[in-house]
Protein backbone atom coordinates (compact mmCIF):
# COMPACT_ATOMS: atom_id res chain seq x y z
CA UNK A 1 0.00 0.00 0.00
CA UNK A 2 1.48 3.61 -0.79
CA UNK A 3 1.89 6.42 1.46
CA UNK A 4 -0.91 8.49 -0.01
CA UNK A 5 -3.00 4.95 0.24
CA UNK A 6 -2.05 4.56 4.27
CA UNK A 7 -3.39 8.30 4.65
CA UNK A 8 -5.90 8.00 2.59
CA UNK A 9 -7.23 5.11 4.83
CA UNK A 10 -6.91 6.93 8.28
CA UNK A 11 -8.34 10.03 7.28
CA UNK A 12 -11.41 7.28 6.65
CA UNK A 13 -11.64 5.74 9.30
CA UNK A 14 -11.05 8.66 11.67
CA UNK A 15 -13.90 10.31 13.08
CA UNK A 16 -12.15 13.37 13.64
CA UNK A 17 -11.01 14.21 10.03
CA UNK A 18 -14.76 13.20 8.37
CA UNK A 19 -16.60 15.19 10.71
CA UNK A 20 -13.98 18.60 9.92
CA UNK A 21 -13.74 17.05 6.35
CA UNK A 22 -18.10 17.28 5.93
CA UNK A 23 -18.11 20.58 7.80
CA UNK A 24 -15.60 22.01 5.85
CA UNK A 25 -17.52 21.18 2.74
CA UNK A 26 -20.69 22.78 4.36
CA UNK A 27 -18.70 26.18 4.99
CA UNK A 28 -16.97 26.10 1.64
CA UNK A 29 -20.25 25.63 -0.27
CA UNK A 30 -22.21 28.31 1.52
CA UNK A 31 -18.56 30.80 1.02
CA UNK A 32 -19.03 30.14 -2.37
CA UNK A 33 -23.00 30.64 -2.44
CA UNK A 34 -22.57 34.26 -0.77
CA UNK A 35 -19.74 34.86 -3.34
CA UNK A 36 -20.94 38.68 -3.89
CA UNK A 37 -21.83 39.11 -0.72
CA UNK A 38 -21.13 42.74 0.52
CA UNK A 39 -21.56 44.84 3.98
CA UNK A 40 -25.06 43.98 5.45
CA UNK A 41 -27.58 46.38 8.13
CA UNK A 42 -25.25 47.79 11.39
CA UNK A 43 -21.97 46.91 9.35
CA UNK A 44 -22.81 50.05 7.72
CA UNK A 45 -22.16 51.81 11.40
CA UNK A 46 -18.95 50.35 11.47
CA UNK A 47 -18.01 52.07 8.40
CA UNK A 48 -19.17 55.09 9.15
CA UNK A 49 -17.18 54.86 12.69
CA UNK A 50 -14.53 54.12 10.62
CA UNK A 51 -12.98 57.73 10.53
CA UNK A 52 -13.91 57.90 14.66
CA UNK A 53 -10.59 57.80 17.14
CA UNK A 54 -10.38 54.60 18.54
CA UNK A 55 -11.24 55.66 21.72
CA UNK A 56 -15.11 55.75 20.25
CA UNK A 57 -14.57 51.44 20.25
CA UNK A 58 -15.67 52.08 24.19
CA UNK A 59 -18.73 53.40 23.56
CA UNK A 60 -22.20 52.88 23.22
CA UNK A 61 -22.57 51.03 19.77
CA UNK A 62 -26.37 50.34 18.74
CA UNK A 63 -27.28 49.85 22.32
CA UNK A 64 -24.71 47.91 22.82
CA UNK A 65 -20.87 47.78 24.61
CA UNK A 66 -18.92 45.83 21.39
CA UNK A 67 -15.34 46.94 21.42
CA UNK A 68 -13.78 43.70 19.55
CA UNK A 69 -16.05 43.71 17.01
CA UNK A 70 -15.37 47.07 16.34
CA UNK A 71 -11.94 47.01 16.24
CA UNK A 72 -11.98 43.35 14.12
CA UNK A 73 -13.35 45.57 11.55
CA UNK A 74 -11.61 48.81 11.67
CA UNK A 75 -8.65 46.89 11.09
CA UNK A 76 -10.07 44.81 7.82
CA UNK A 77 -11.79 47.75 6.70
CA UNK A 78 -8.20 49.74 7.20
CA UNK A 79 -5.81 47.04 5.47
CA UNK A 80 -8.79 45.93 2.72
CA UNK A 81 -11.15 48.67 2.30
CA UNK A 82 -14.23 48.65 1.30
CA UNK A 83 -14.57 47.78 -2.40
CA UNK A 84 -14.38 43.64 -1.68
CA UNK A 85 -16.40 41.67 1.35
CA UNK A 86 -14.40 38.65 0.37
CA UNK A 87 -12.17 39.24 3.48
CA UNK A 88 -15.00 39.35 5.75
CA UNK A 89 -16.90 36.32 4.29
CA UNK A 90 -13.60 34.01 4.58
CA UNK A 91 -12.81 35.73 7.80
CA UNK A 92 -16.48 34.37 8.83
CA UNK A 93 -15.87 30.83 7.46
CA UNK A 94 -13.15 30.71 9.57
CA UNK A 95 -15.16 31.48 12.65
CA UNK A 96 -17.37 28.44 11.62
CA UNK A 97 -14.84 26.03 11.19
CA UNK A 98 -13.10 26.88 14.69
CA UNK A 99 -16.35 26.23 16.36
CA UNK A 100 -16.45 22.72 14.26
CA UNK A 101 -13.38 22.29 15.37
CA UNK A 102 -14.16 23.00 18.89
CA UNK A 103 -17.32 20.56 18.77
CA UNK A 104 -15.34 17.46 16.96
CA UNK A 105 -13.19 17.96 19.68
CA UNK A 106 -15.73 18.17 22.73
CA UNK A 107 -17.49 15.01 21.43
CA UNK A 108 -14.83 13.36 21.16
CA UNK A 109 -13.28 14.07 24.68
CA UNK A 110 -16.88 13.14 26.16
CA UNK A 111 -16.59 9.29 24.70
CA UNK A 112 -19.51 9.95 22.01
CA UNK A 113 -20.28 7.85 19.41
CA UNK A 114 -18.75 7.75 16.29
CA UNK A 115 -21.81 8.69 14.42
CA UNK A 116 -22.81 11.53 16.25
CA UNK A 117 -18.62 13.00 16.06
CA UNK A 118 -18.88 12.26 12.24
CA UNK A 119 -22.35 14.28 11.72
CA UNK A 120 -23.70 16.53 14.34
CA UNK A 121 -20.95 19.61 13.67
CA UNK A 122 -21.93 19.70 10.40
CA UNK A 123 -25.77 19.05 10.94
CA UNK A 124 -25.68 21.78 13.55
CA UNK A 125 -24.04 24.29 11.01
CA UNK A 126 -26.91 23.66 8.48
CA UNK A 127 -29.73 22.84 10.62
CA UNK A 128 -30.25 26.84 11.71
CA UNK A 129 -28.38 28.17 8.98
CA UNK A 130 -29.32 31.38 7.61
CA UNK A 131 -27.23 33.77 5.46
CA UNK A 132 -26.59 35.78 8.92
CA UNK A 133 -24.15 32.69 9.80
CA UNK A 134 -21.32 32.20 6.72
CA UNK A 135 -22.41 36.29 5.22
CA UNK A 136 -22.28 38.67 8.68
CA UNK A 137 -19.13 38.37 9.76
CA UNK A 138 -20.83 40.35 13.06
CA UNK A 139 -22.92 37.36 13.85
CA UNK A 140 -20.37 34.30 12.93
CA UNK A 141 -17.89 35.89 15.24
CA UNK A 142 -20.89 34.31 17.95
CA UNK A 143 -19.71 30.93 16.87
CA UNK A 144 -16.03 31.33 18.08
CA UNK A 145 -18.03 32.02 21.64
CA UNK A 146 -19.63 28.82 21.93
CA UNK A 147 -16.07 27.42 20.58
CA UNK A 148 -14.44 28.58 23.33
CA UNK A 149 -16.85 27.37 25.99
CA UNK A 150 -16.81 23.80 24.48
CA UNK A 151 -12.75 24.41 24.61
CA UNK A 152 -13.13 25.62 28.16
CA UNK A 153 -15.14 22.47 29.32
CA UNK A 154 -12.27 20.28 28.74
CA UNK A 155 -9.44 21.72 30.56
CA UNK A 156 -8.52 20.56 34.14
CA UNK A 157 -5.82 22.46 36.26
CA UNK A 158 -6.77 25.07 38.41
CA UNK A 159 -4.43 27.52 36.38
CA UNK A 160 -5.72 26.53 33.14
CA UNK A 161 -8.92 27.24 34.11
CA UNK A 162 -8.51 30.55 35.55
CA UNK A 163 -7.01 31.84 32.61
CA UNK A 164 -9.42 30.69 30.48
CA UNK A 165 -12.21 32.19 32.55
CA UNK A 166 -10.17 35.97 32.27
CA UNK A 167 -9.14 35.87 28.48
CA UNK A 168 -13.06 33.87 27.34
CA UNK A 169 -14.57 36.41 29.53
CA UNK A 170 -13.21 39.44 28.06
CA UNK A 171 -14.01 37.70 24.76
CA UNK A 172 -17.65 37.50 26.12
CA UNK A 173 -17.85 40.59 26.90
CA UNK A 174 -16.18 42.41 24.75
CA UNK A 175 -18.40 40.98 21.59
CA UNK A 176 -21.80 42.68 22.90
CA UNK A 177 -24.77 40.69 24.63
CA UNK A 178 -24.54 37.69 22.16
CA UNK A 179 -21.30 36.74 23.93
CA UNK A 180 -23.09 36.72 27.74
CA UNK A 181 -23.79 32.94 26.93
CA UNK A 182 -20.03 32.31 27.20
CA UNK A 183 -19.81 34.06 30.46
CA UNK A 184 -22.44 32.35 32.01
CA UNK A 185 -21.46 28.71 31.22
CA UNK A 186 -17.99 29.43 32.37
CA UNK A 187 -19.29 30.93 35.47
CA UNK A 188 -21.84 27.48 36.23
CA UNK A 189 -18.80 25.61 34.85
CA UNK A 190 -16.05 26.39 37.36
CA UNK A 191 -19.01 26.59 40.33
CA UNK A 192 -20.10 23.13 39.60
CA UNK A 193 -16.29 21.48 38.78
CA UNK A 194 -15.28 23.08 42.46
CA UNK A 195 -12.20 25.17 41.09
CA UNK A 196 -12.50 28.08 43.65
CA UNK A 197 -10.25 31.12 41.71
CA UNK A 198 -11.39 30.39 38.14
CA UNK A 199 -15.54 30.38 40.03
CA UNK A 200 -14.24 33.93 42.07
CA UNK A 201 -13.13 35.26 38.60
CA UNK A 202 -16.17 34.46 36.93
CA UNK A 203 -17.91 36.02 39.78
CA UNK A 204 -15.92 38.96 39.52
CA UNK A 205 -16.33 38.94 35.06
CA UNK A 206 -20.20 39.01 35.50
CA UNK A 207 -20.09 41.86 38.35
CA UNK A 208 -17.52 43.95 35.75
CA UNK A 209 -20.00 43.07 32.74
CA UNK A 210 -22.79 44.70 35.05
CA UNK A 211 -20.83 47.45 35.34
CA UNK A 212 -19.60 47.75 32.16
CA UNK A 213 -23.44 47.73 30.43
CA UNK A 214 -25.01 49.98 32.99
CA UNK A 215 -21.93 52.31 32.50
CA UNK A 216 -21.99 52.27 28.39
CA UNK A 217 -26.07 51.81 27.90
CA UNK A 218 -28.30 54.35 27.76
CA UNK A 219 -30.85 54.38 30.76
CA UNK A 220 -33.96 53.90 27.87
CA UNK A 221 -31.87 50.34 27.21
CA UNK A 222 -31.91 49.34 30.74
CA UNK A 223 -35.15 49.44 31.16
CA UNK A 224 -37.32 46.58 31.71
CA UNK A 225 -40.87 46.28 31.66
CA UNK A 226 -42.29 44.37 33.93
CA UNK A 227 -45.27 43.03 31.71
CA UNK A 228 -42.41 41.26 29.46
CA UNK A 229 -40.66 39.68 32.20
CA UNK A 230 -43.74 38.21 33.83
CA UNK A 231 -44.61 36.82 30.50
CA UNK A 232 -41.55 35.15 30.34
CA UNK A 233 -41.95 33.66 33.86
CA UNK A 234 -45.42 32.45 33.06
CA UNK A 235 -44.90 31.38 29.85
CA UNK A 236 -41.61 28.65 30.10
CA UNK A 237 -43.28 26.09 27.63
CA UNK A 238 -44.15 28.89 24.77
CA UNK A 239 -40.29 30.14 25.74
CA UNK A 240 -39.07 26.71 25.32
CA UNK A 241 -40.67 26.42 22.11
CA UNK A 242 -38.78 29.40 20.68
CA UNK A 243 -35.91 27.26 20.40
CA UNK A 244 -36.95 24.86 18.16
CA UNK A 245 -37.93 26.76 15.06
CA UNK A 246 -34.47 26.79 13.71
CA UNK A 247 -34.43 23.12 13.65
CA UNK A 248 -37.47 22.70 11.29
CA UNK A 249 -41.24 23.86 11.49
CA UNK A 250 -42.40 19.88 11.32
CA UNK A 251 -43.96 19.28 14.27
CA UNK A 252 -42.84 15.57 15.00
CA UNK A 253 -39.29 16.89 14.78
CA UNK A 254 -39.68 19.56 16.90
CA UNK A 255 -41.43 17.17 19.70
CA UNK A 256 -38.66 14.93 19.42
CA UNK A 257 -35.74 17.57 19.83
CA UNK A 258 -38.33 19.39 22.67
CA UNK A 259 -38.83 15.80 24.62
CA UNK A 260 -35.24 15.13 24.85
CA UNK A 261 -34.66 18.34 25.97
CA UNK A 262 -37.32 18.06 28.99
CA UNK A 263 -35.55 14.47 29.44
CA UNK A 264 -32.94 15.99 30.44
CA UNK A 265 -34.50 18.67 33.11
CA UNK A 266 -35.72 15.55 34.75
CA UNK A 267 -32.08 14.00 34.82
CA UNK A 268 -30.83 17.14 36.24
CA UNK A 269 -33.87 17.83 38.54
CA UNK A 270 -33.61 14.18 39.93
CA UNK A 271 -29.66 14.81 40.48
CA UNK A 272 -30.28 17.99 42.26
CA UNK A 273 -32.37 16.72 45.03
CA UNK A 274 -30.46 14.08 45.60
CA UNK A 275 -27.30 15.89 45.54
CA UNK A 276 -24.40 15.33 47.83
CA UNK A 277 -20.93 16.24 47.02
CA UNK A 278 -18.97 16.15 44.05
CA UNK A 279 -21.66 13.41 42.47
CA UNK A 280 -22.72 15.55 39.52
CA UNK A 281 -21.57 14.02 36.71
CA UNK A 282 -19.29 15.52 33.85
CA UNK A 283 -21.94 14.47 31.54
CA UNK A 284 -24.63 16.90 34.39
CA UNK A 285 -21.70 19.68 34.75
CA UNK A 286 -21.90 20.27 31.02
CA UNK A 287 -25.63 19.74 30.82
CA UNK A 288 -25.56 22.50 32.96
CA UNK A 289 -22.57 24.13 31.72
CA UNK A 290 -24.84 24.75 28.01
CA UNK A 291 -28.38 24.94 29.99
CA UNK A 292 -27.84 28.05 31.95
CA UNK A 293 -26.40 30.49 29.17
CA UNK A 294 -29.40 29.04 26.90
CA UNK A 295 -31.96 30.60 29.50
CA UNK A 296 -30.24 33.52 30.10
CA UNK A 297 -30.00 34.32 26.07
CA UNK A 298 -33.36 33.52 25.48
CA UNK A 299 -34.98 35.04 28.09
CA UNK A 300 -32.52 38.30 27.58
CA UNK A 301 -33.81 38.70 24.01
CA UNK A 302 -37.30 37.95 24.90
CA UNK A 303 -37.05 40.16 27.53
CA UNK A 304 -35.41 43.06 25.47
CA UNK A 305 -37.33 42.68 22.37
CA UNK A 306 -40.88 42.32 23.26
CA UNK A 307 -41.38 38.63 22.68
CA UNK A 308 -40.01 35.34 22.41
CA UNK A 309 -40.88 35.51 18.83
CA UNK A 310 -37.37 37.63 18.04
CA UNK A 311 -35.48 34.14 19.07
CA UNK A 312 -36.50 33.02 15.38
CA UNK A 313 -34.66 35.68 13.58
CA UNK A 314 -30.85 33.71 12.10
CA UNK A 315 -28.81 35.91 14.46
CA UNK A 316 -30.57 34.44 17.81
CA UNK A 317 -31.51 31.49 16.51
CA UNK A 318 -27.62 30.47 16.06
CA UNK A 319 -26.52 30.84 19.38
CA UNK A 320 -29.95 29.01 20.77
CA UNK A 321 -29.95 26.27 18.63
CA UNK A 322 -26.39 25.57 18.88
CA UNK A 323 -26.37 25.61 22.65
CA UNK A 324 -30.05 23.79 22.90
CA UNK A 325 -27.96 20.93 20.84
CA UNK A 326 -25.19 20.92 23.08
CA UNK A 327 -27.67 20.26 26.24
CA UNK A 328 -29.51 17.79 24.71
CA UNK A 329 -26.34 16.01 23.30
CA UNK A 330 -25.46 15.73 27.11
CA UNK A 331 -28.83 14.93 27.90
CA UNK A 332 -28.99 11.71 25.82
CA UNK A 333 -25.44 10.91 26.81
CA UNK A 334 -26.46 11.09 30.61
CA UNK A 335 -29.94 8.81 29.69
CA UNK A 336 -28.29 6.05 27.88
CA UNK A 337 -25.57 5.61 30.38
CA UNK A 338 -28.69 5.68 32.97
CA UNK A 339 -30.77 3.46 31.47
CA UNK A 340 -29.04 1.06 29.11
CA UNK A 341 -29.68 -2.01 28.82
CA UNK A 342 -27.35 -4.82 27.42
CA UNK A 343 -26.89 -4.33 23.60
CA UNK A 344 -31.11 -3.87 23.17
CA UNK A 345 -30.86 -0.82 24.91
CA UNK A 346 -32.84 2.64 23.57
CA UNK A 347 -30.16 5.00 22.36
CA UNK A 348 -31.54 8.61 22.91
CA UNK A 349 -28.32 9.77 21.08
CA UNK A 350 -29.13 7.69 18.27
CA UNK A 351 -32.57 8.81 17.85
CA UNK A 352 -31.33 12.69 18.47
CA UNK A 353 -28.91 12.20 15.62
CA UNK A 354 -31.59 10.92 13.45
CA UNK A 355 -33.76 13.88 14.20
CA UNK A 356 -31.45 16.25 13.45
CA UNK A 357 -30.44 14.35 10.13
CA UNK A 358 -34.32 14.63 9.00
CA UNK A 359 -34.31 18.18 9.89
CA UNK A 360 -30.99 19.26 7.92
CA UNK A 361 -32.73 17.56 4.98
CA UNK A 362 -35.85 19.85 5.51
CA UNK A 363 -34.23 22.40 5.51
CA UNK A 364 -31.05 22.26 2.56
CA UNK A 365 -33.37 23.99 0.16
CA UNK A 366 -33.18 27.06 2.94
CA UNK A 367 -30.04 26.46 3.79
CA UNK A 368 -28.85 26.85 0.02
CA UNK A 369 -31.01 29.85 -0.74
CA UNK A 370 -29.60 31.81 1.81
CA UNK A 371 -32.04 34.89 1.26
CA UNK A 372 -31.03 38.21 2.87
CA UNK A 373 -33.65 40.85 2.98
CA UNK A 374 -33.27 44.35 1.98
CA UNK A 375 -36.13 45.76 4.02
CA UNK A 376 -37.51 49.74 4.96
CA UNK A 377 -34.88 50.44 7.52
CA UNK A 378 -31.84 48.78 5.94
CA UNK A 379 -32.47 50.99 3.24
CA UNK A 380 -32.39 54.27 4.98
CA UNK A 381 -29.14 52.95 7.23
CA UNK A 382 -27.38 52.31 3.93
CA UNK A 383 -28.31 55.73 2.40
CA UNK A 384 -26.85 57.37 5.43
CA UNK A 385 -23.81 55.70 5.98
CA UNK A 386 -22.53 55.35 2.37
CA UNK A 387 -22.87 59.04 2.13
CA UNK A 388 -20.86 59.86 5.34
CA UNK A 389 -18.30 57.77 4.09
CA UNK A 390 -18.47 59.60 1.13
CA UNK A 391 -17.90 62.83 2.85
CA UNK A 392 -15.21 61.15 5.07
CA UNK A 393 -13.14 60.14 2.37
CA UNK A 394 -14.02 61.83 -1.03
CA UNK A 395 -11.06 59.90 -2.90
CA UNK A 396 -12.81 56.38 -2.35
CA UNK A 397 -15.48 55.08 -5.02
CA UNK A 398 -17.89 52.82 -4.12
CA UNK A 399 -20.44 51.80 -6.50
CA UNK A 400 -22.89 49.33 -5.52
CA UNK A 401 -25.77 47.92 -7.52
CA UNK A 402 -27.77 45.51 -4.69
CA UNK A 403 -30.24 44.66 -7.59
CA UNK A 404 -27.50 42.92 -9.04
CA UNK A 405 -26.82 41.04 -6.09
CA UNK A 406 -27.13 37.08 -5.66
CA UNK A 407 -29.23 35.43 -2.76
CA UNK A 408 -30.88 39.34 -1.49
CA UNK A 409 -34.55 39.30 -0.76
CA UNK A 410 -36.27 42.47 -1.56
CA UNK A 411 -39.39 43.18 0.28
CA UNK A 412 -41.79 44.43 -1.88
CA UNK A 413 -43.30 46.86 0.07
CA UNK A 414 -39.62 48.31 0.06
CA UNK A 415 -38.90 48.76 -3.49
CA UNK A 416 -41.91 51.50 -3.73
CA UNK A 417 -40.78 53.50 -0.76
CA UNK A 418 -38.68 56.85 -1.09
CA UNK A 419 -35.72 55.66 1.07
CA UNK A 420 -34.96 52.52 -1.44
CA UNK A 421 -35.55 55.34 -4.34
CA UNK A 422 -32.59 57.51 -2.54
CA UNK A 423 -30.66 54.62 -1.81
CA UNK A 424 -30.31 52.89 -5.47
CA UNK A 425 -28.98 56.34 -6.32
CA UNK A 426 -26.44 56.47 -4.01
CA UNK A 427 -22.75 56.20 -5.12
CA UNK A 428 -19.89 57.93 -5.18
Amino acid sequence: MTSFSKLQSKVIKSETSLSLLFSTVVVALQTIRSHSAFFYSDDYTLIKNQSQPISEVFNQFNGHFMPIIQIIYRAFIGVFGLQSYAPFLIFSGLCNLFFVFSMTYFLRFNKFSKLTIILVPSLILMVPYTAHTIFWLAVALNLISIGLLLLHTMLSTQRALLVSTILMSIFGIGIGGYGLPLVFGILINNILRRKLWPAAASVFMIIGTLAIYVNFRTAGNLAVDRSVLRWVITNFQTLISTFTPGFIDASVIKLIVELVFYIGLMLLFLTIIQWKPREFSMYEINALTFLVPLITFVSMIAISRNGTESITASRYMLIASSLLTLFCLMASKNFDLRFGISNARLNLQIILVVTLIFSAFFRVFYWWQAPLDINYQSSINRSHVVNAVCDTKPGSKIEIDYAQIDGLVYFPATLDTTAWSTFRKVNC
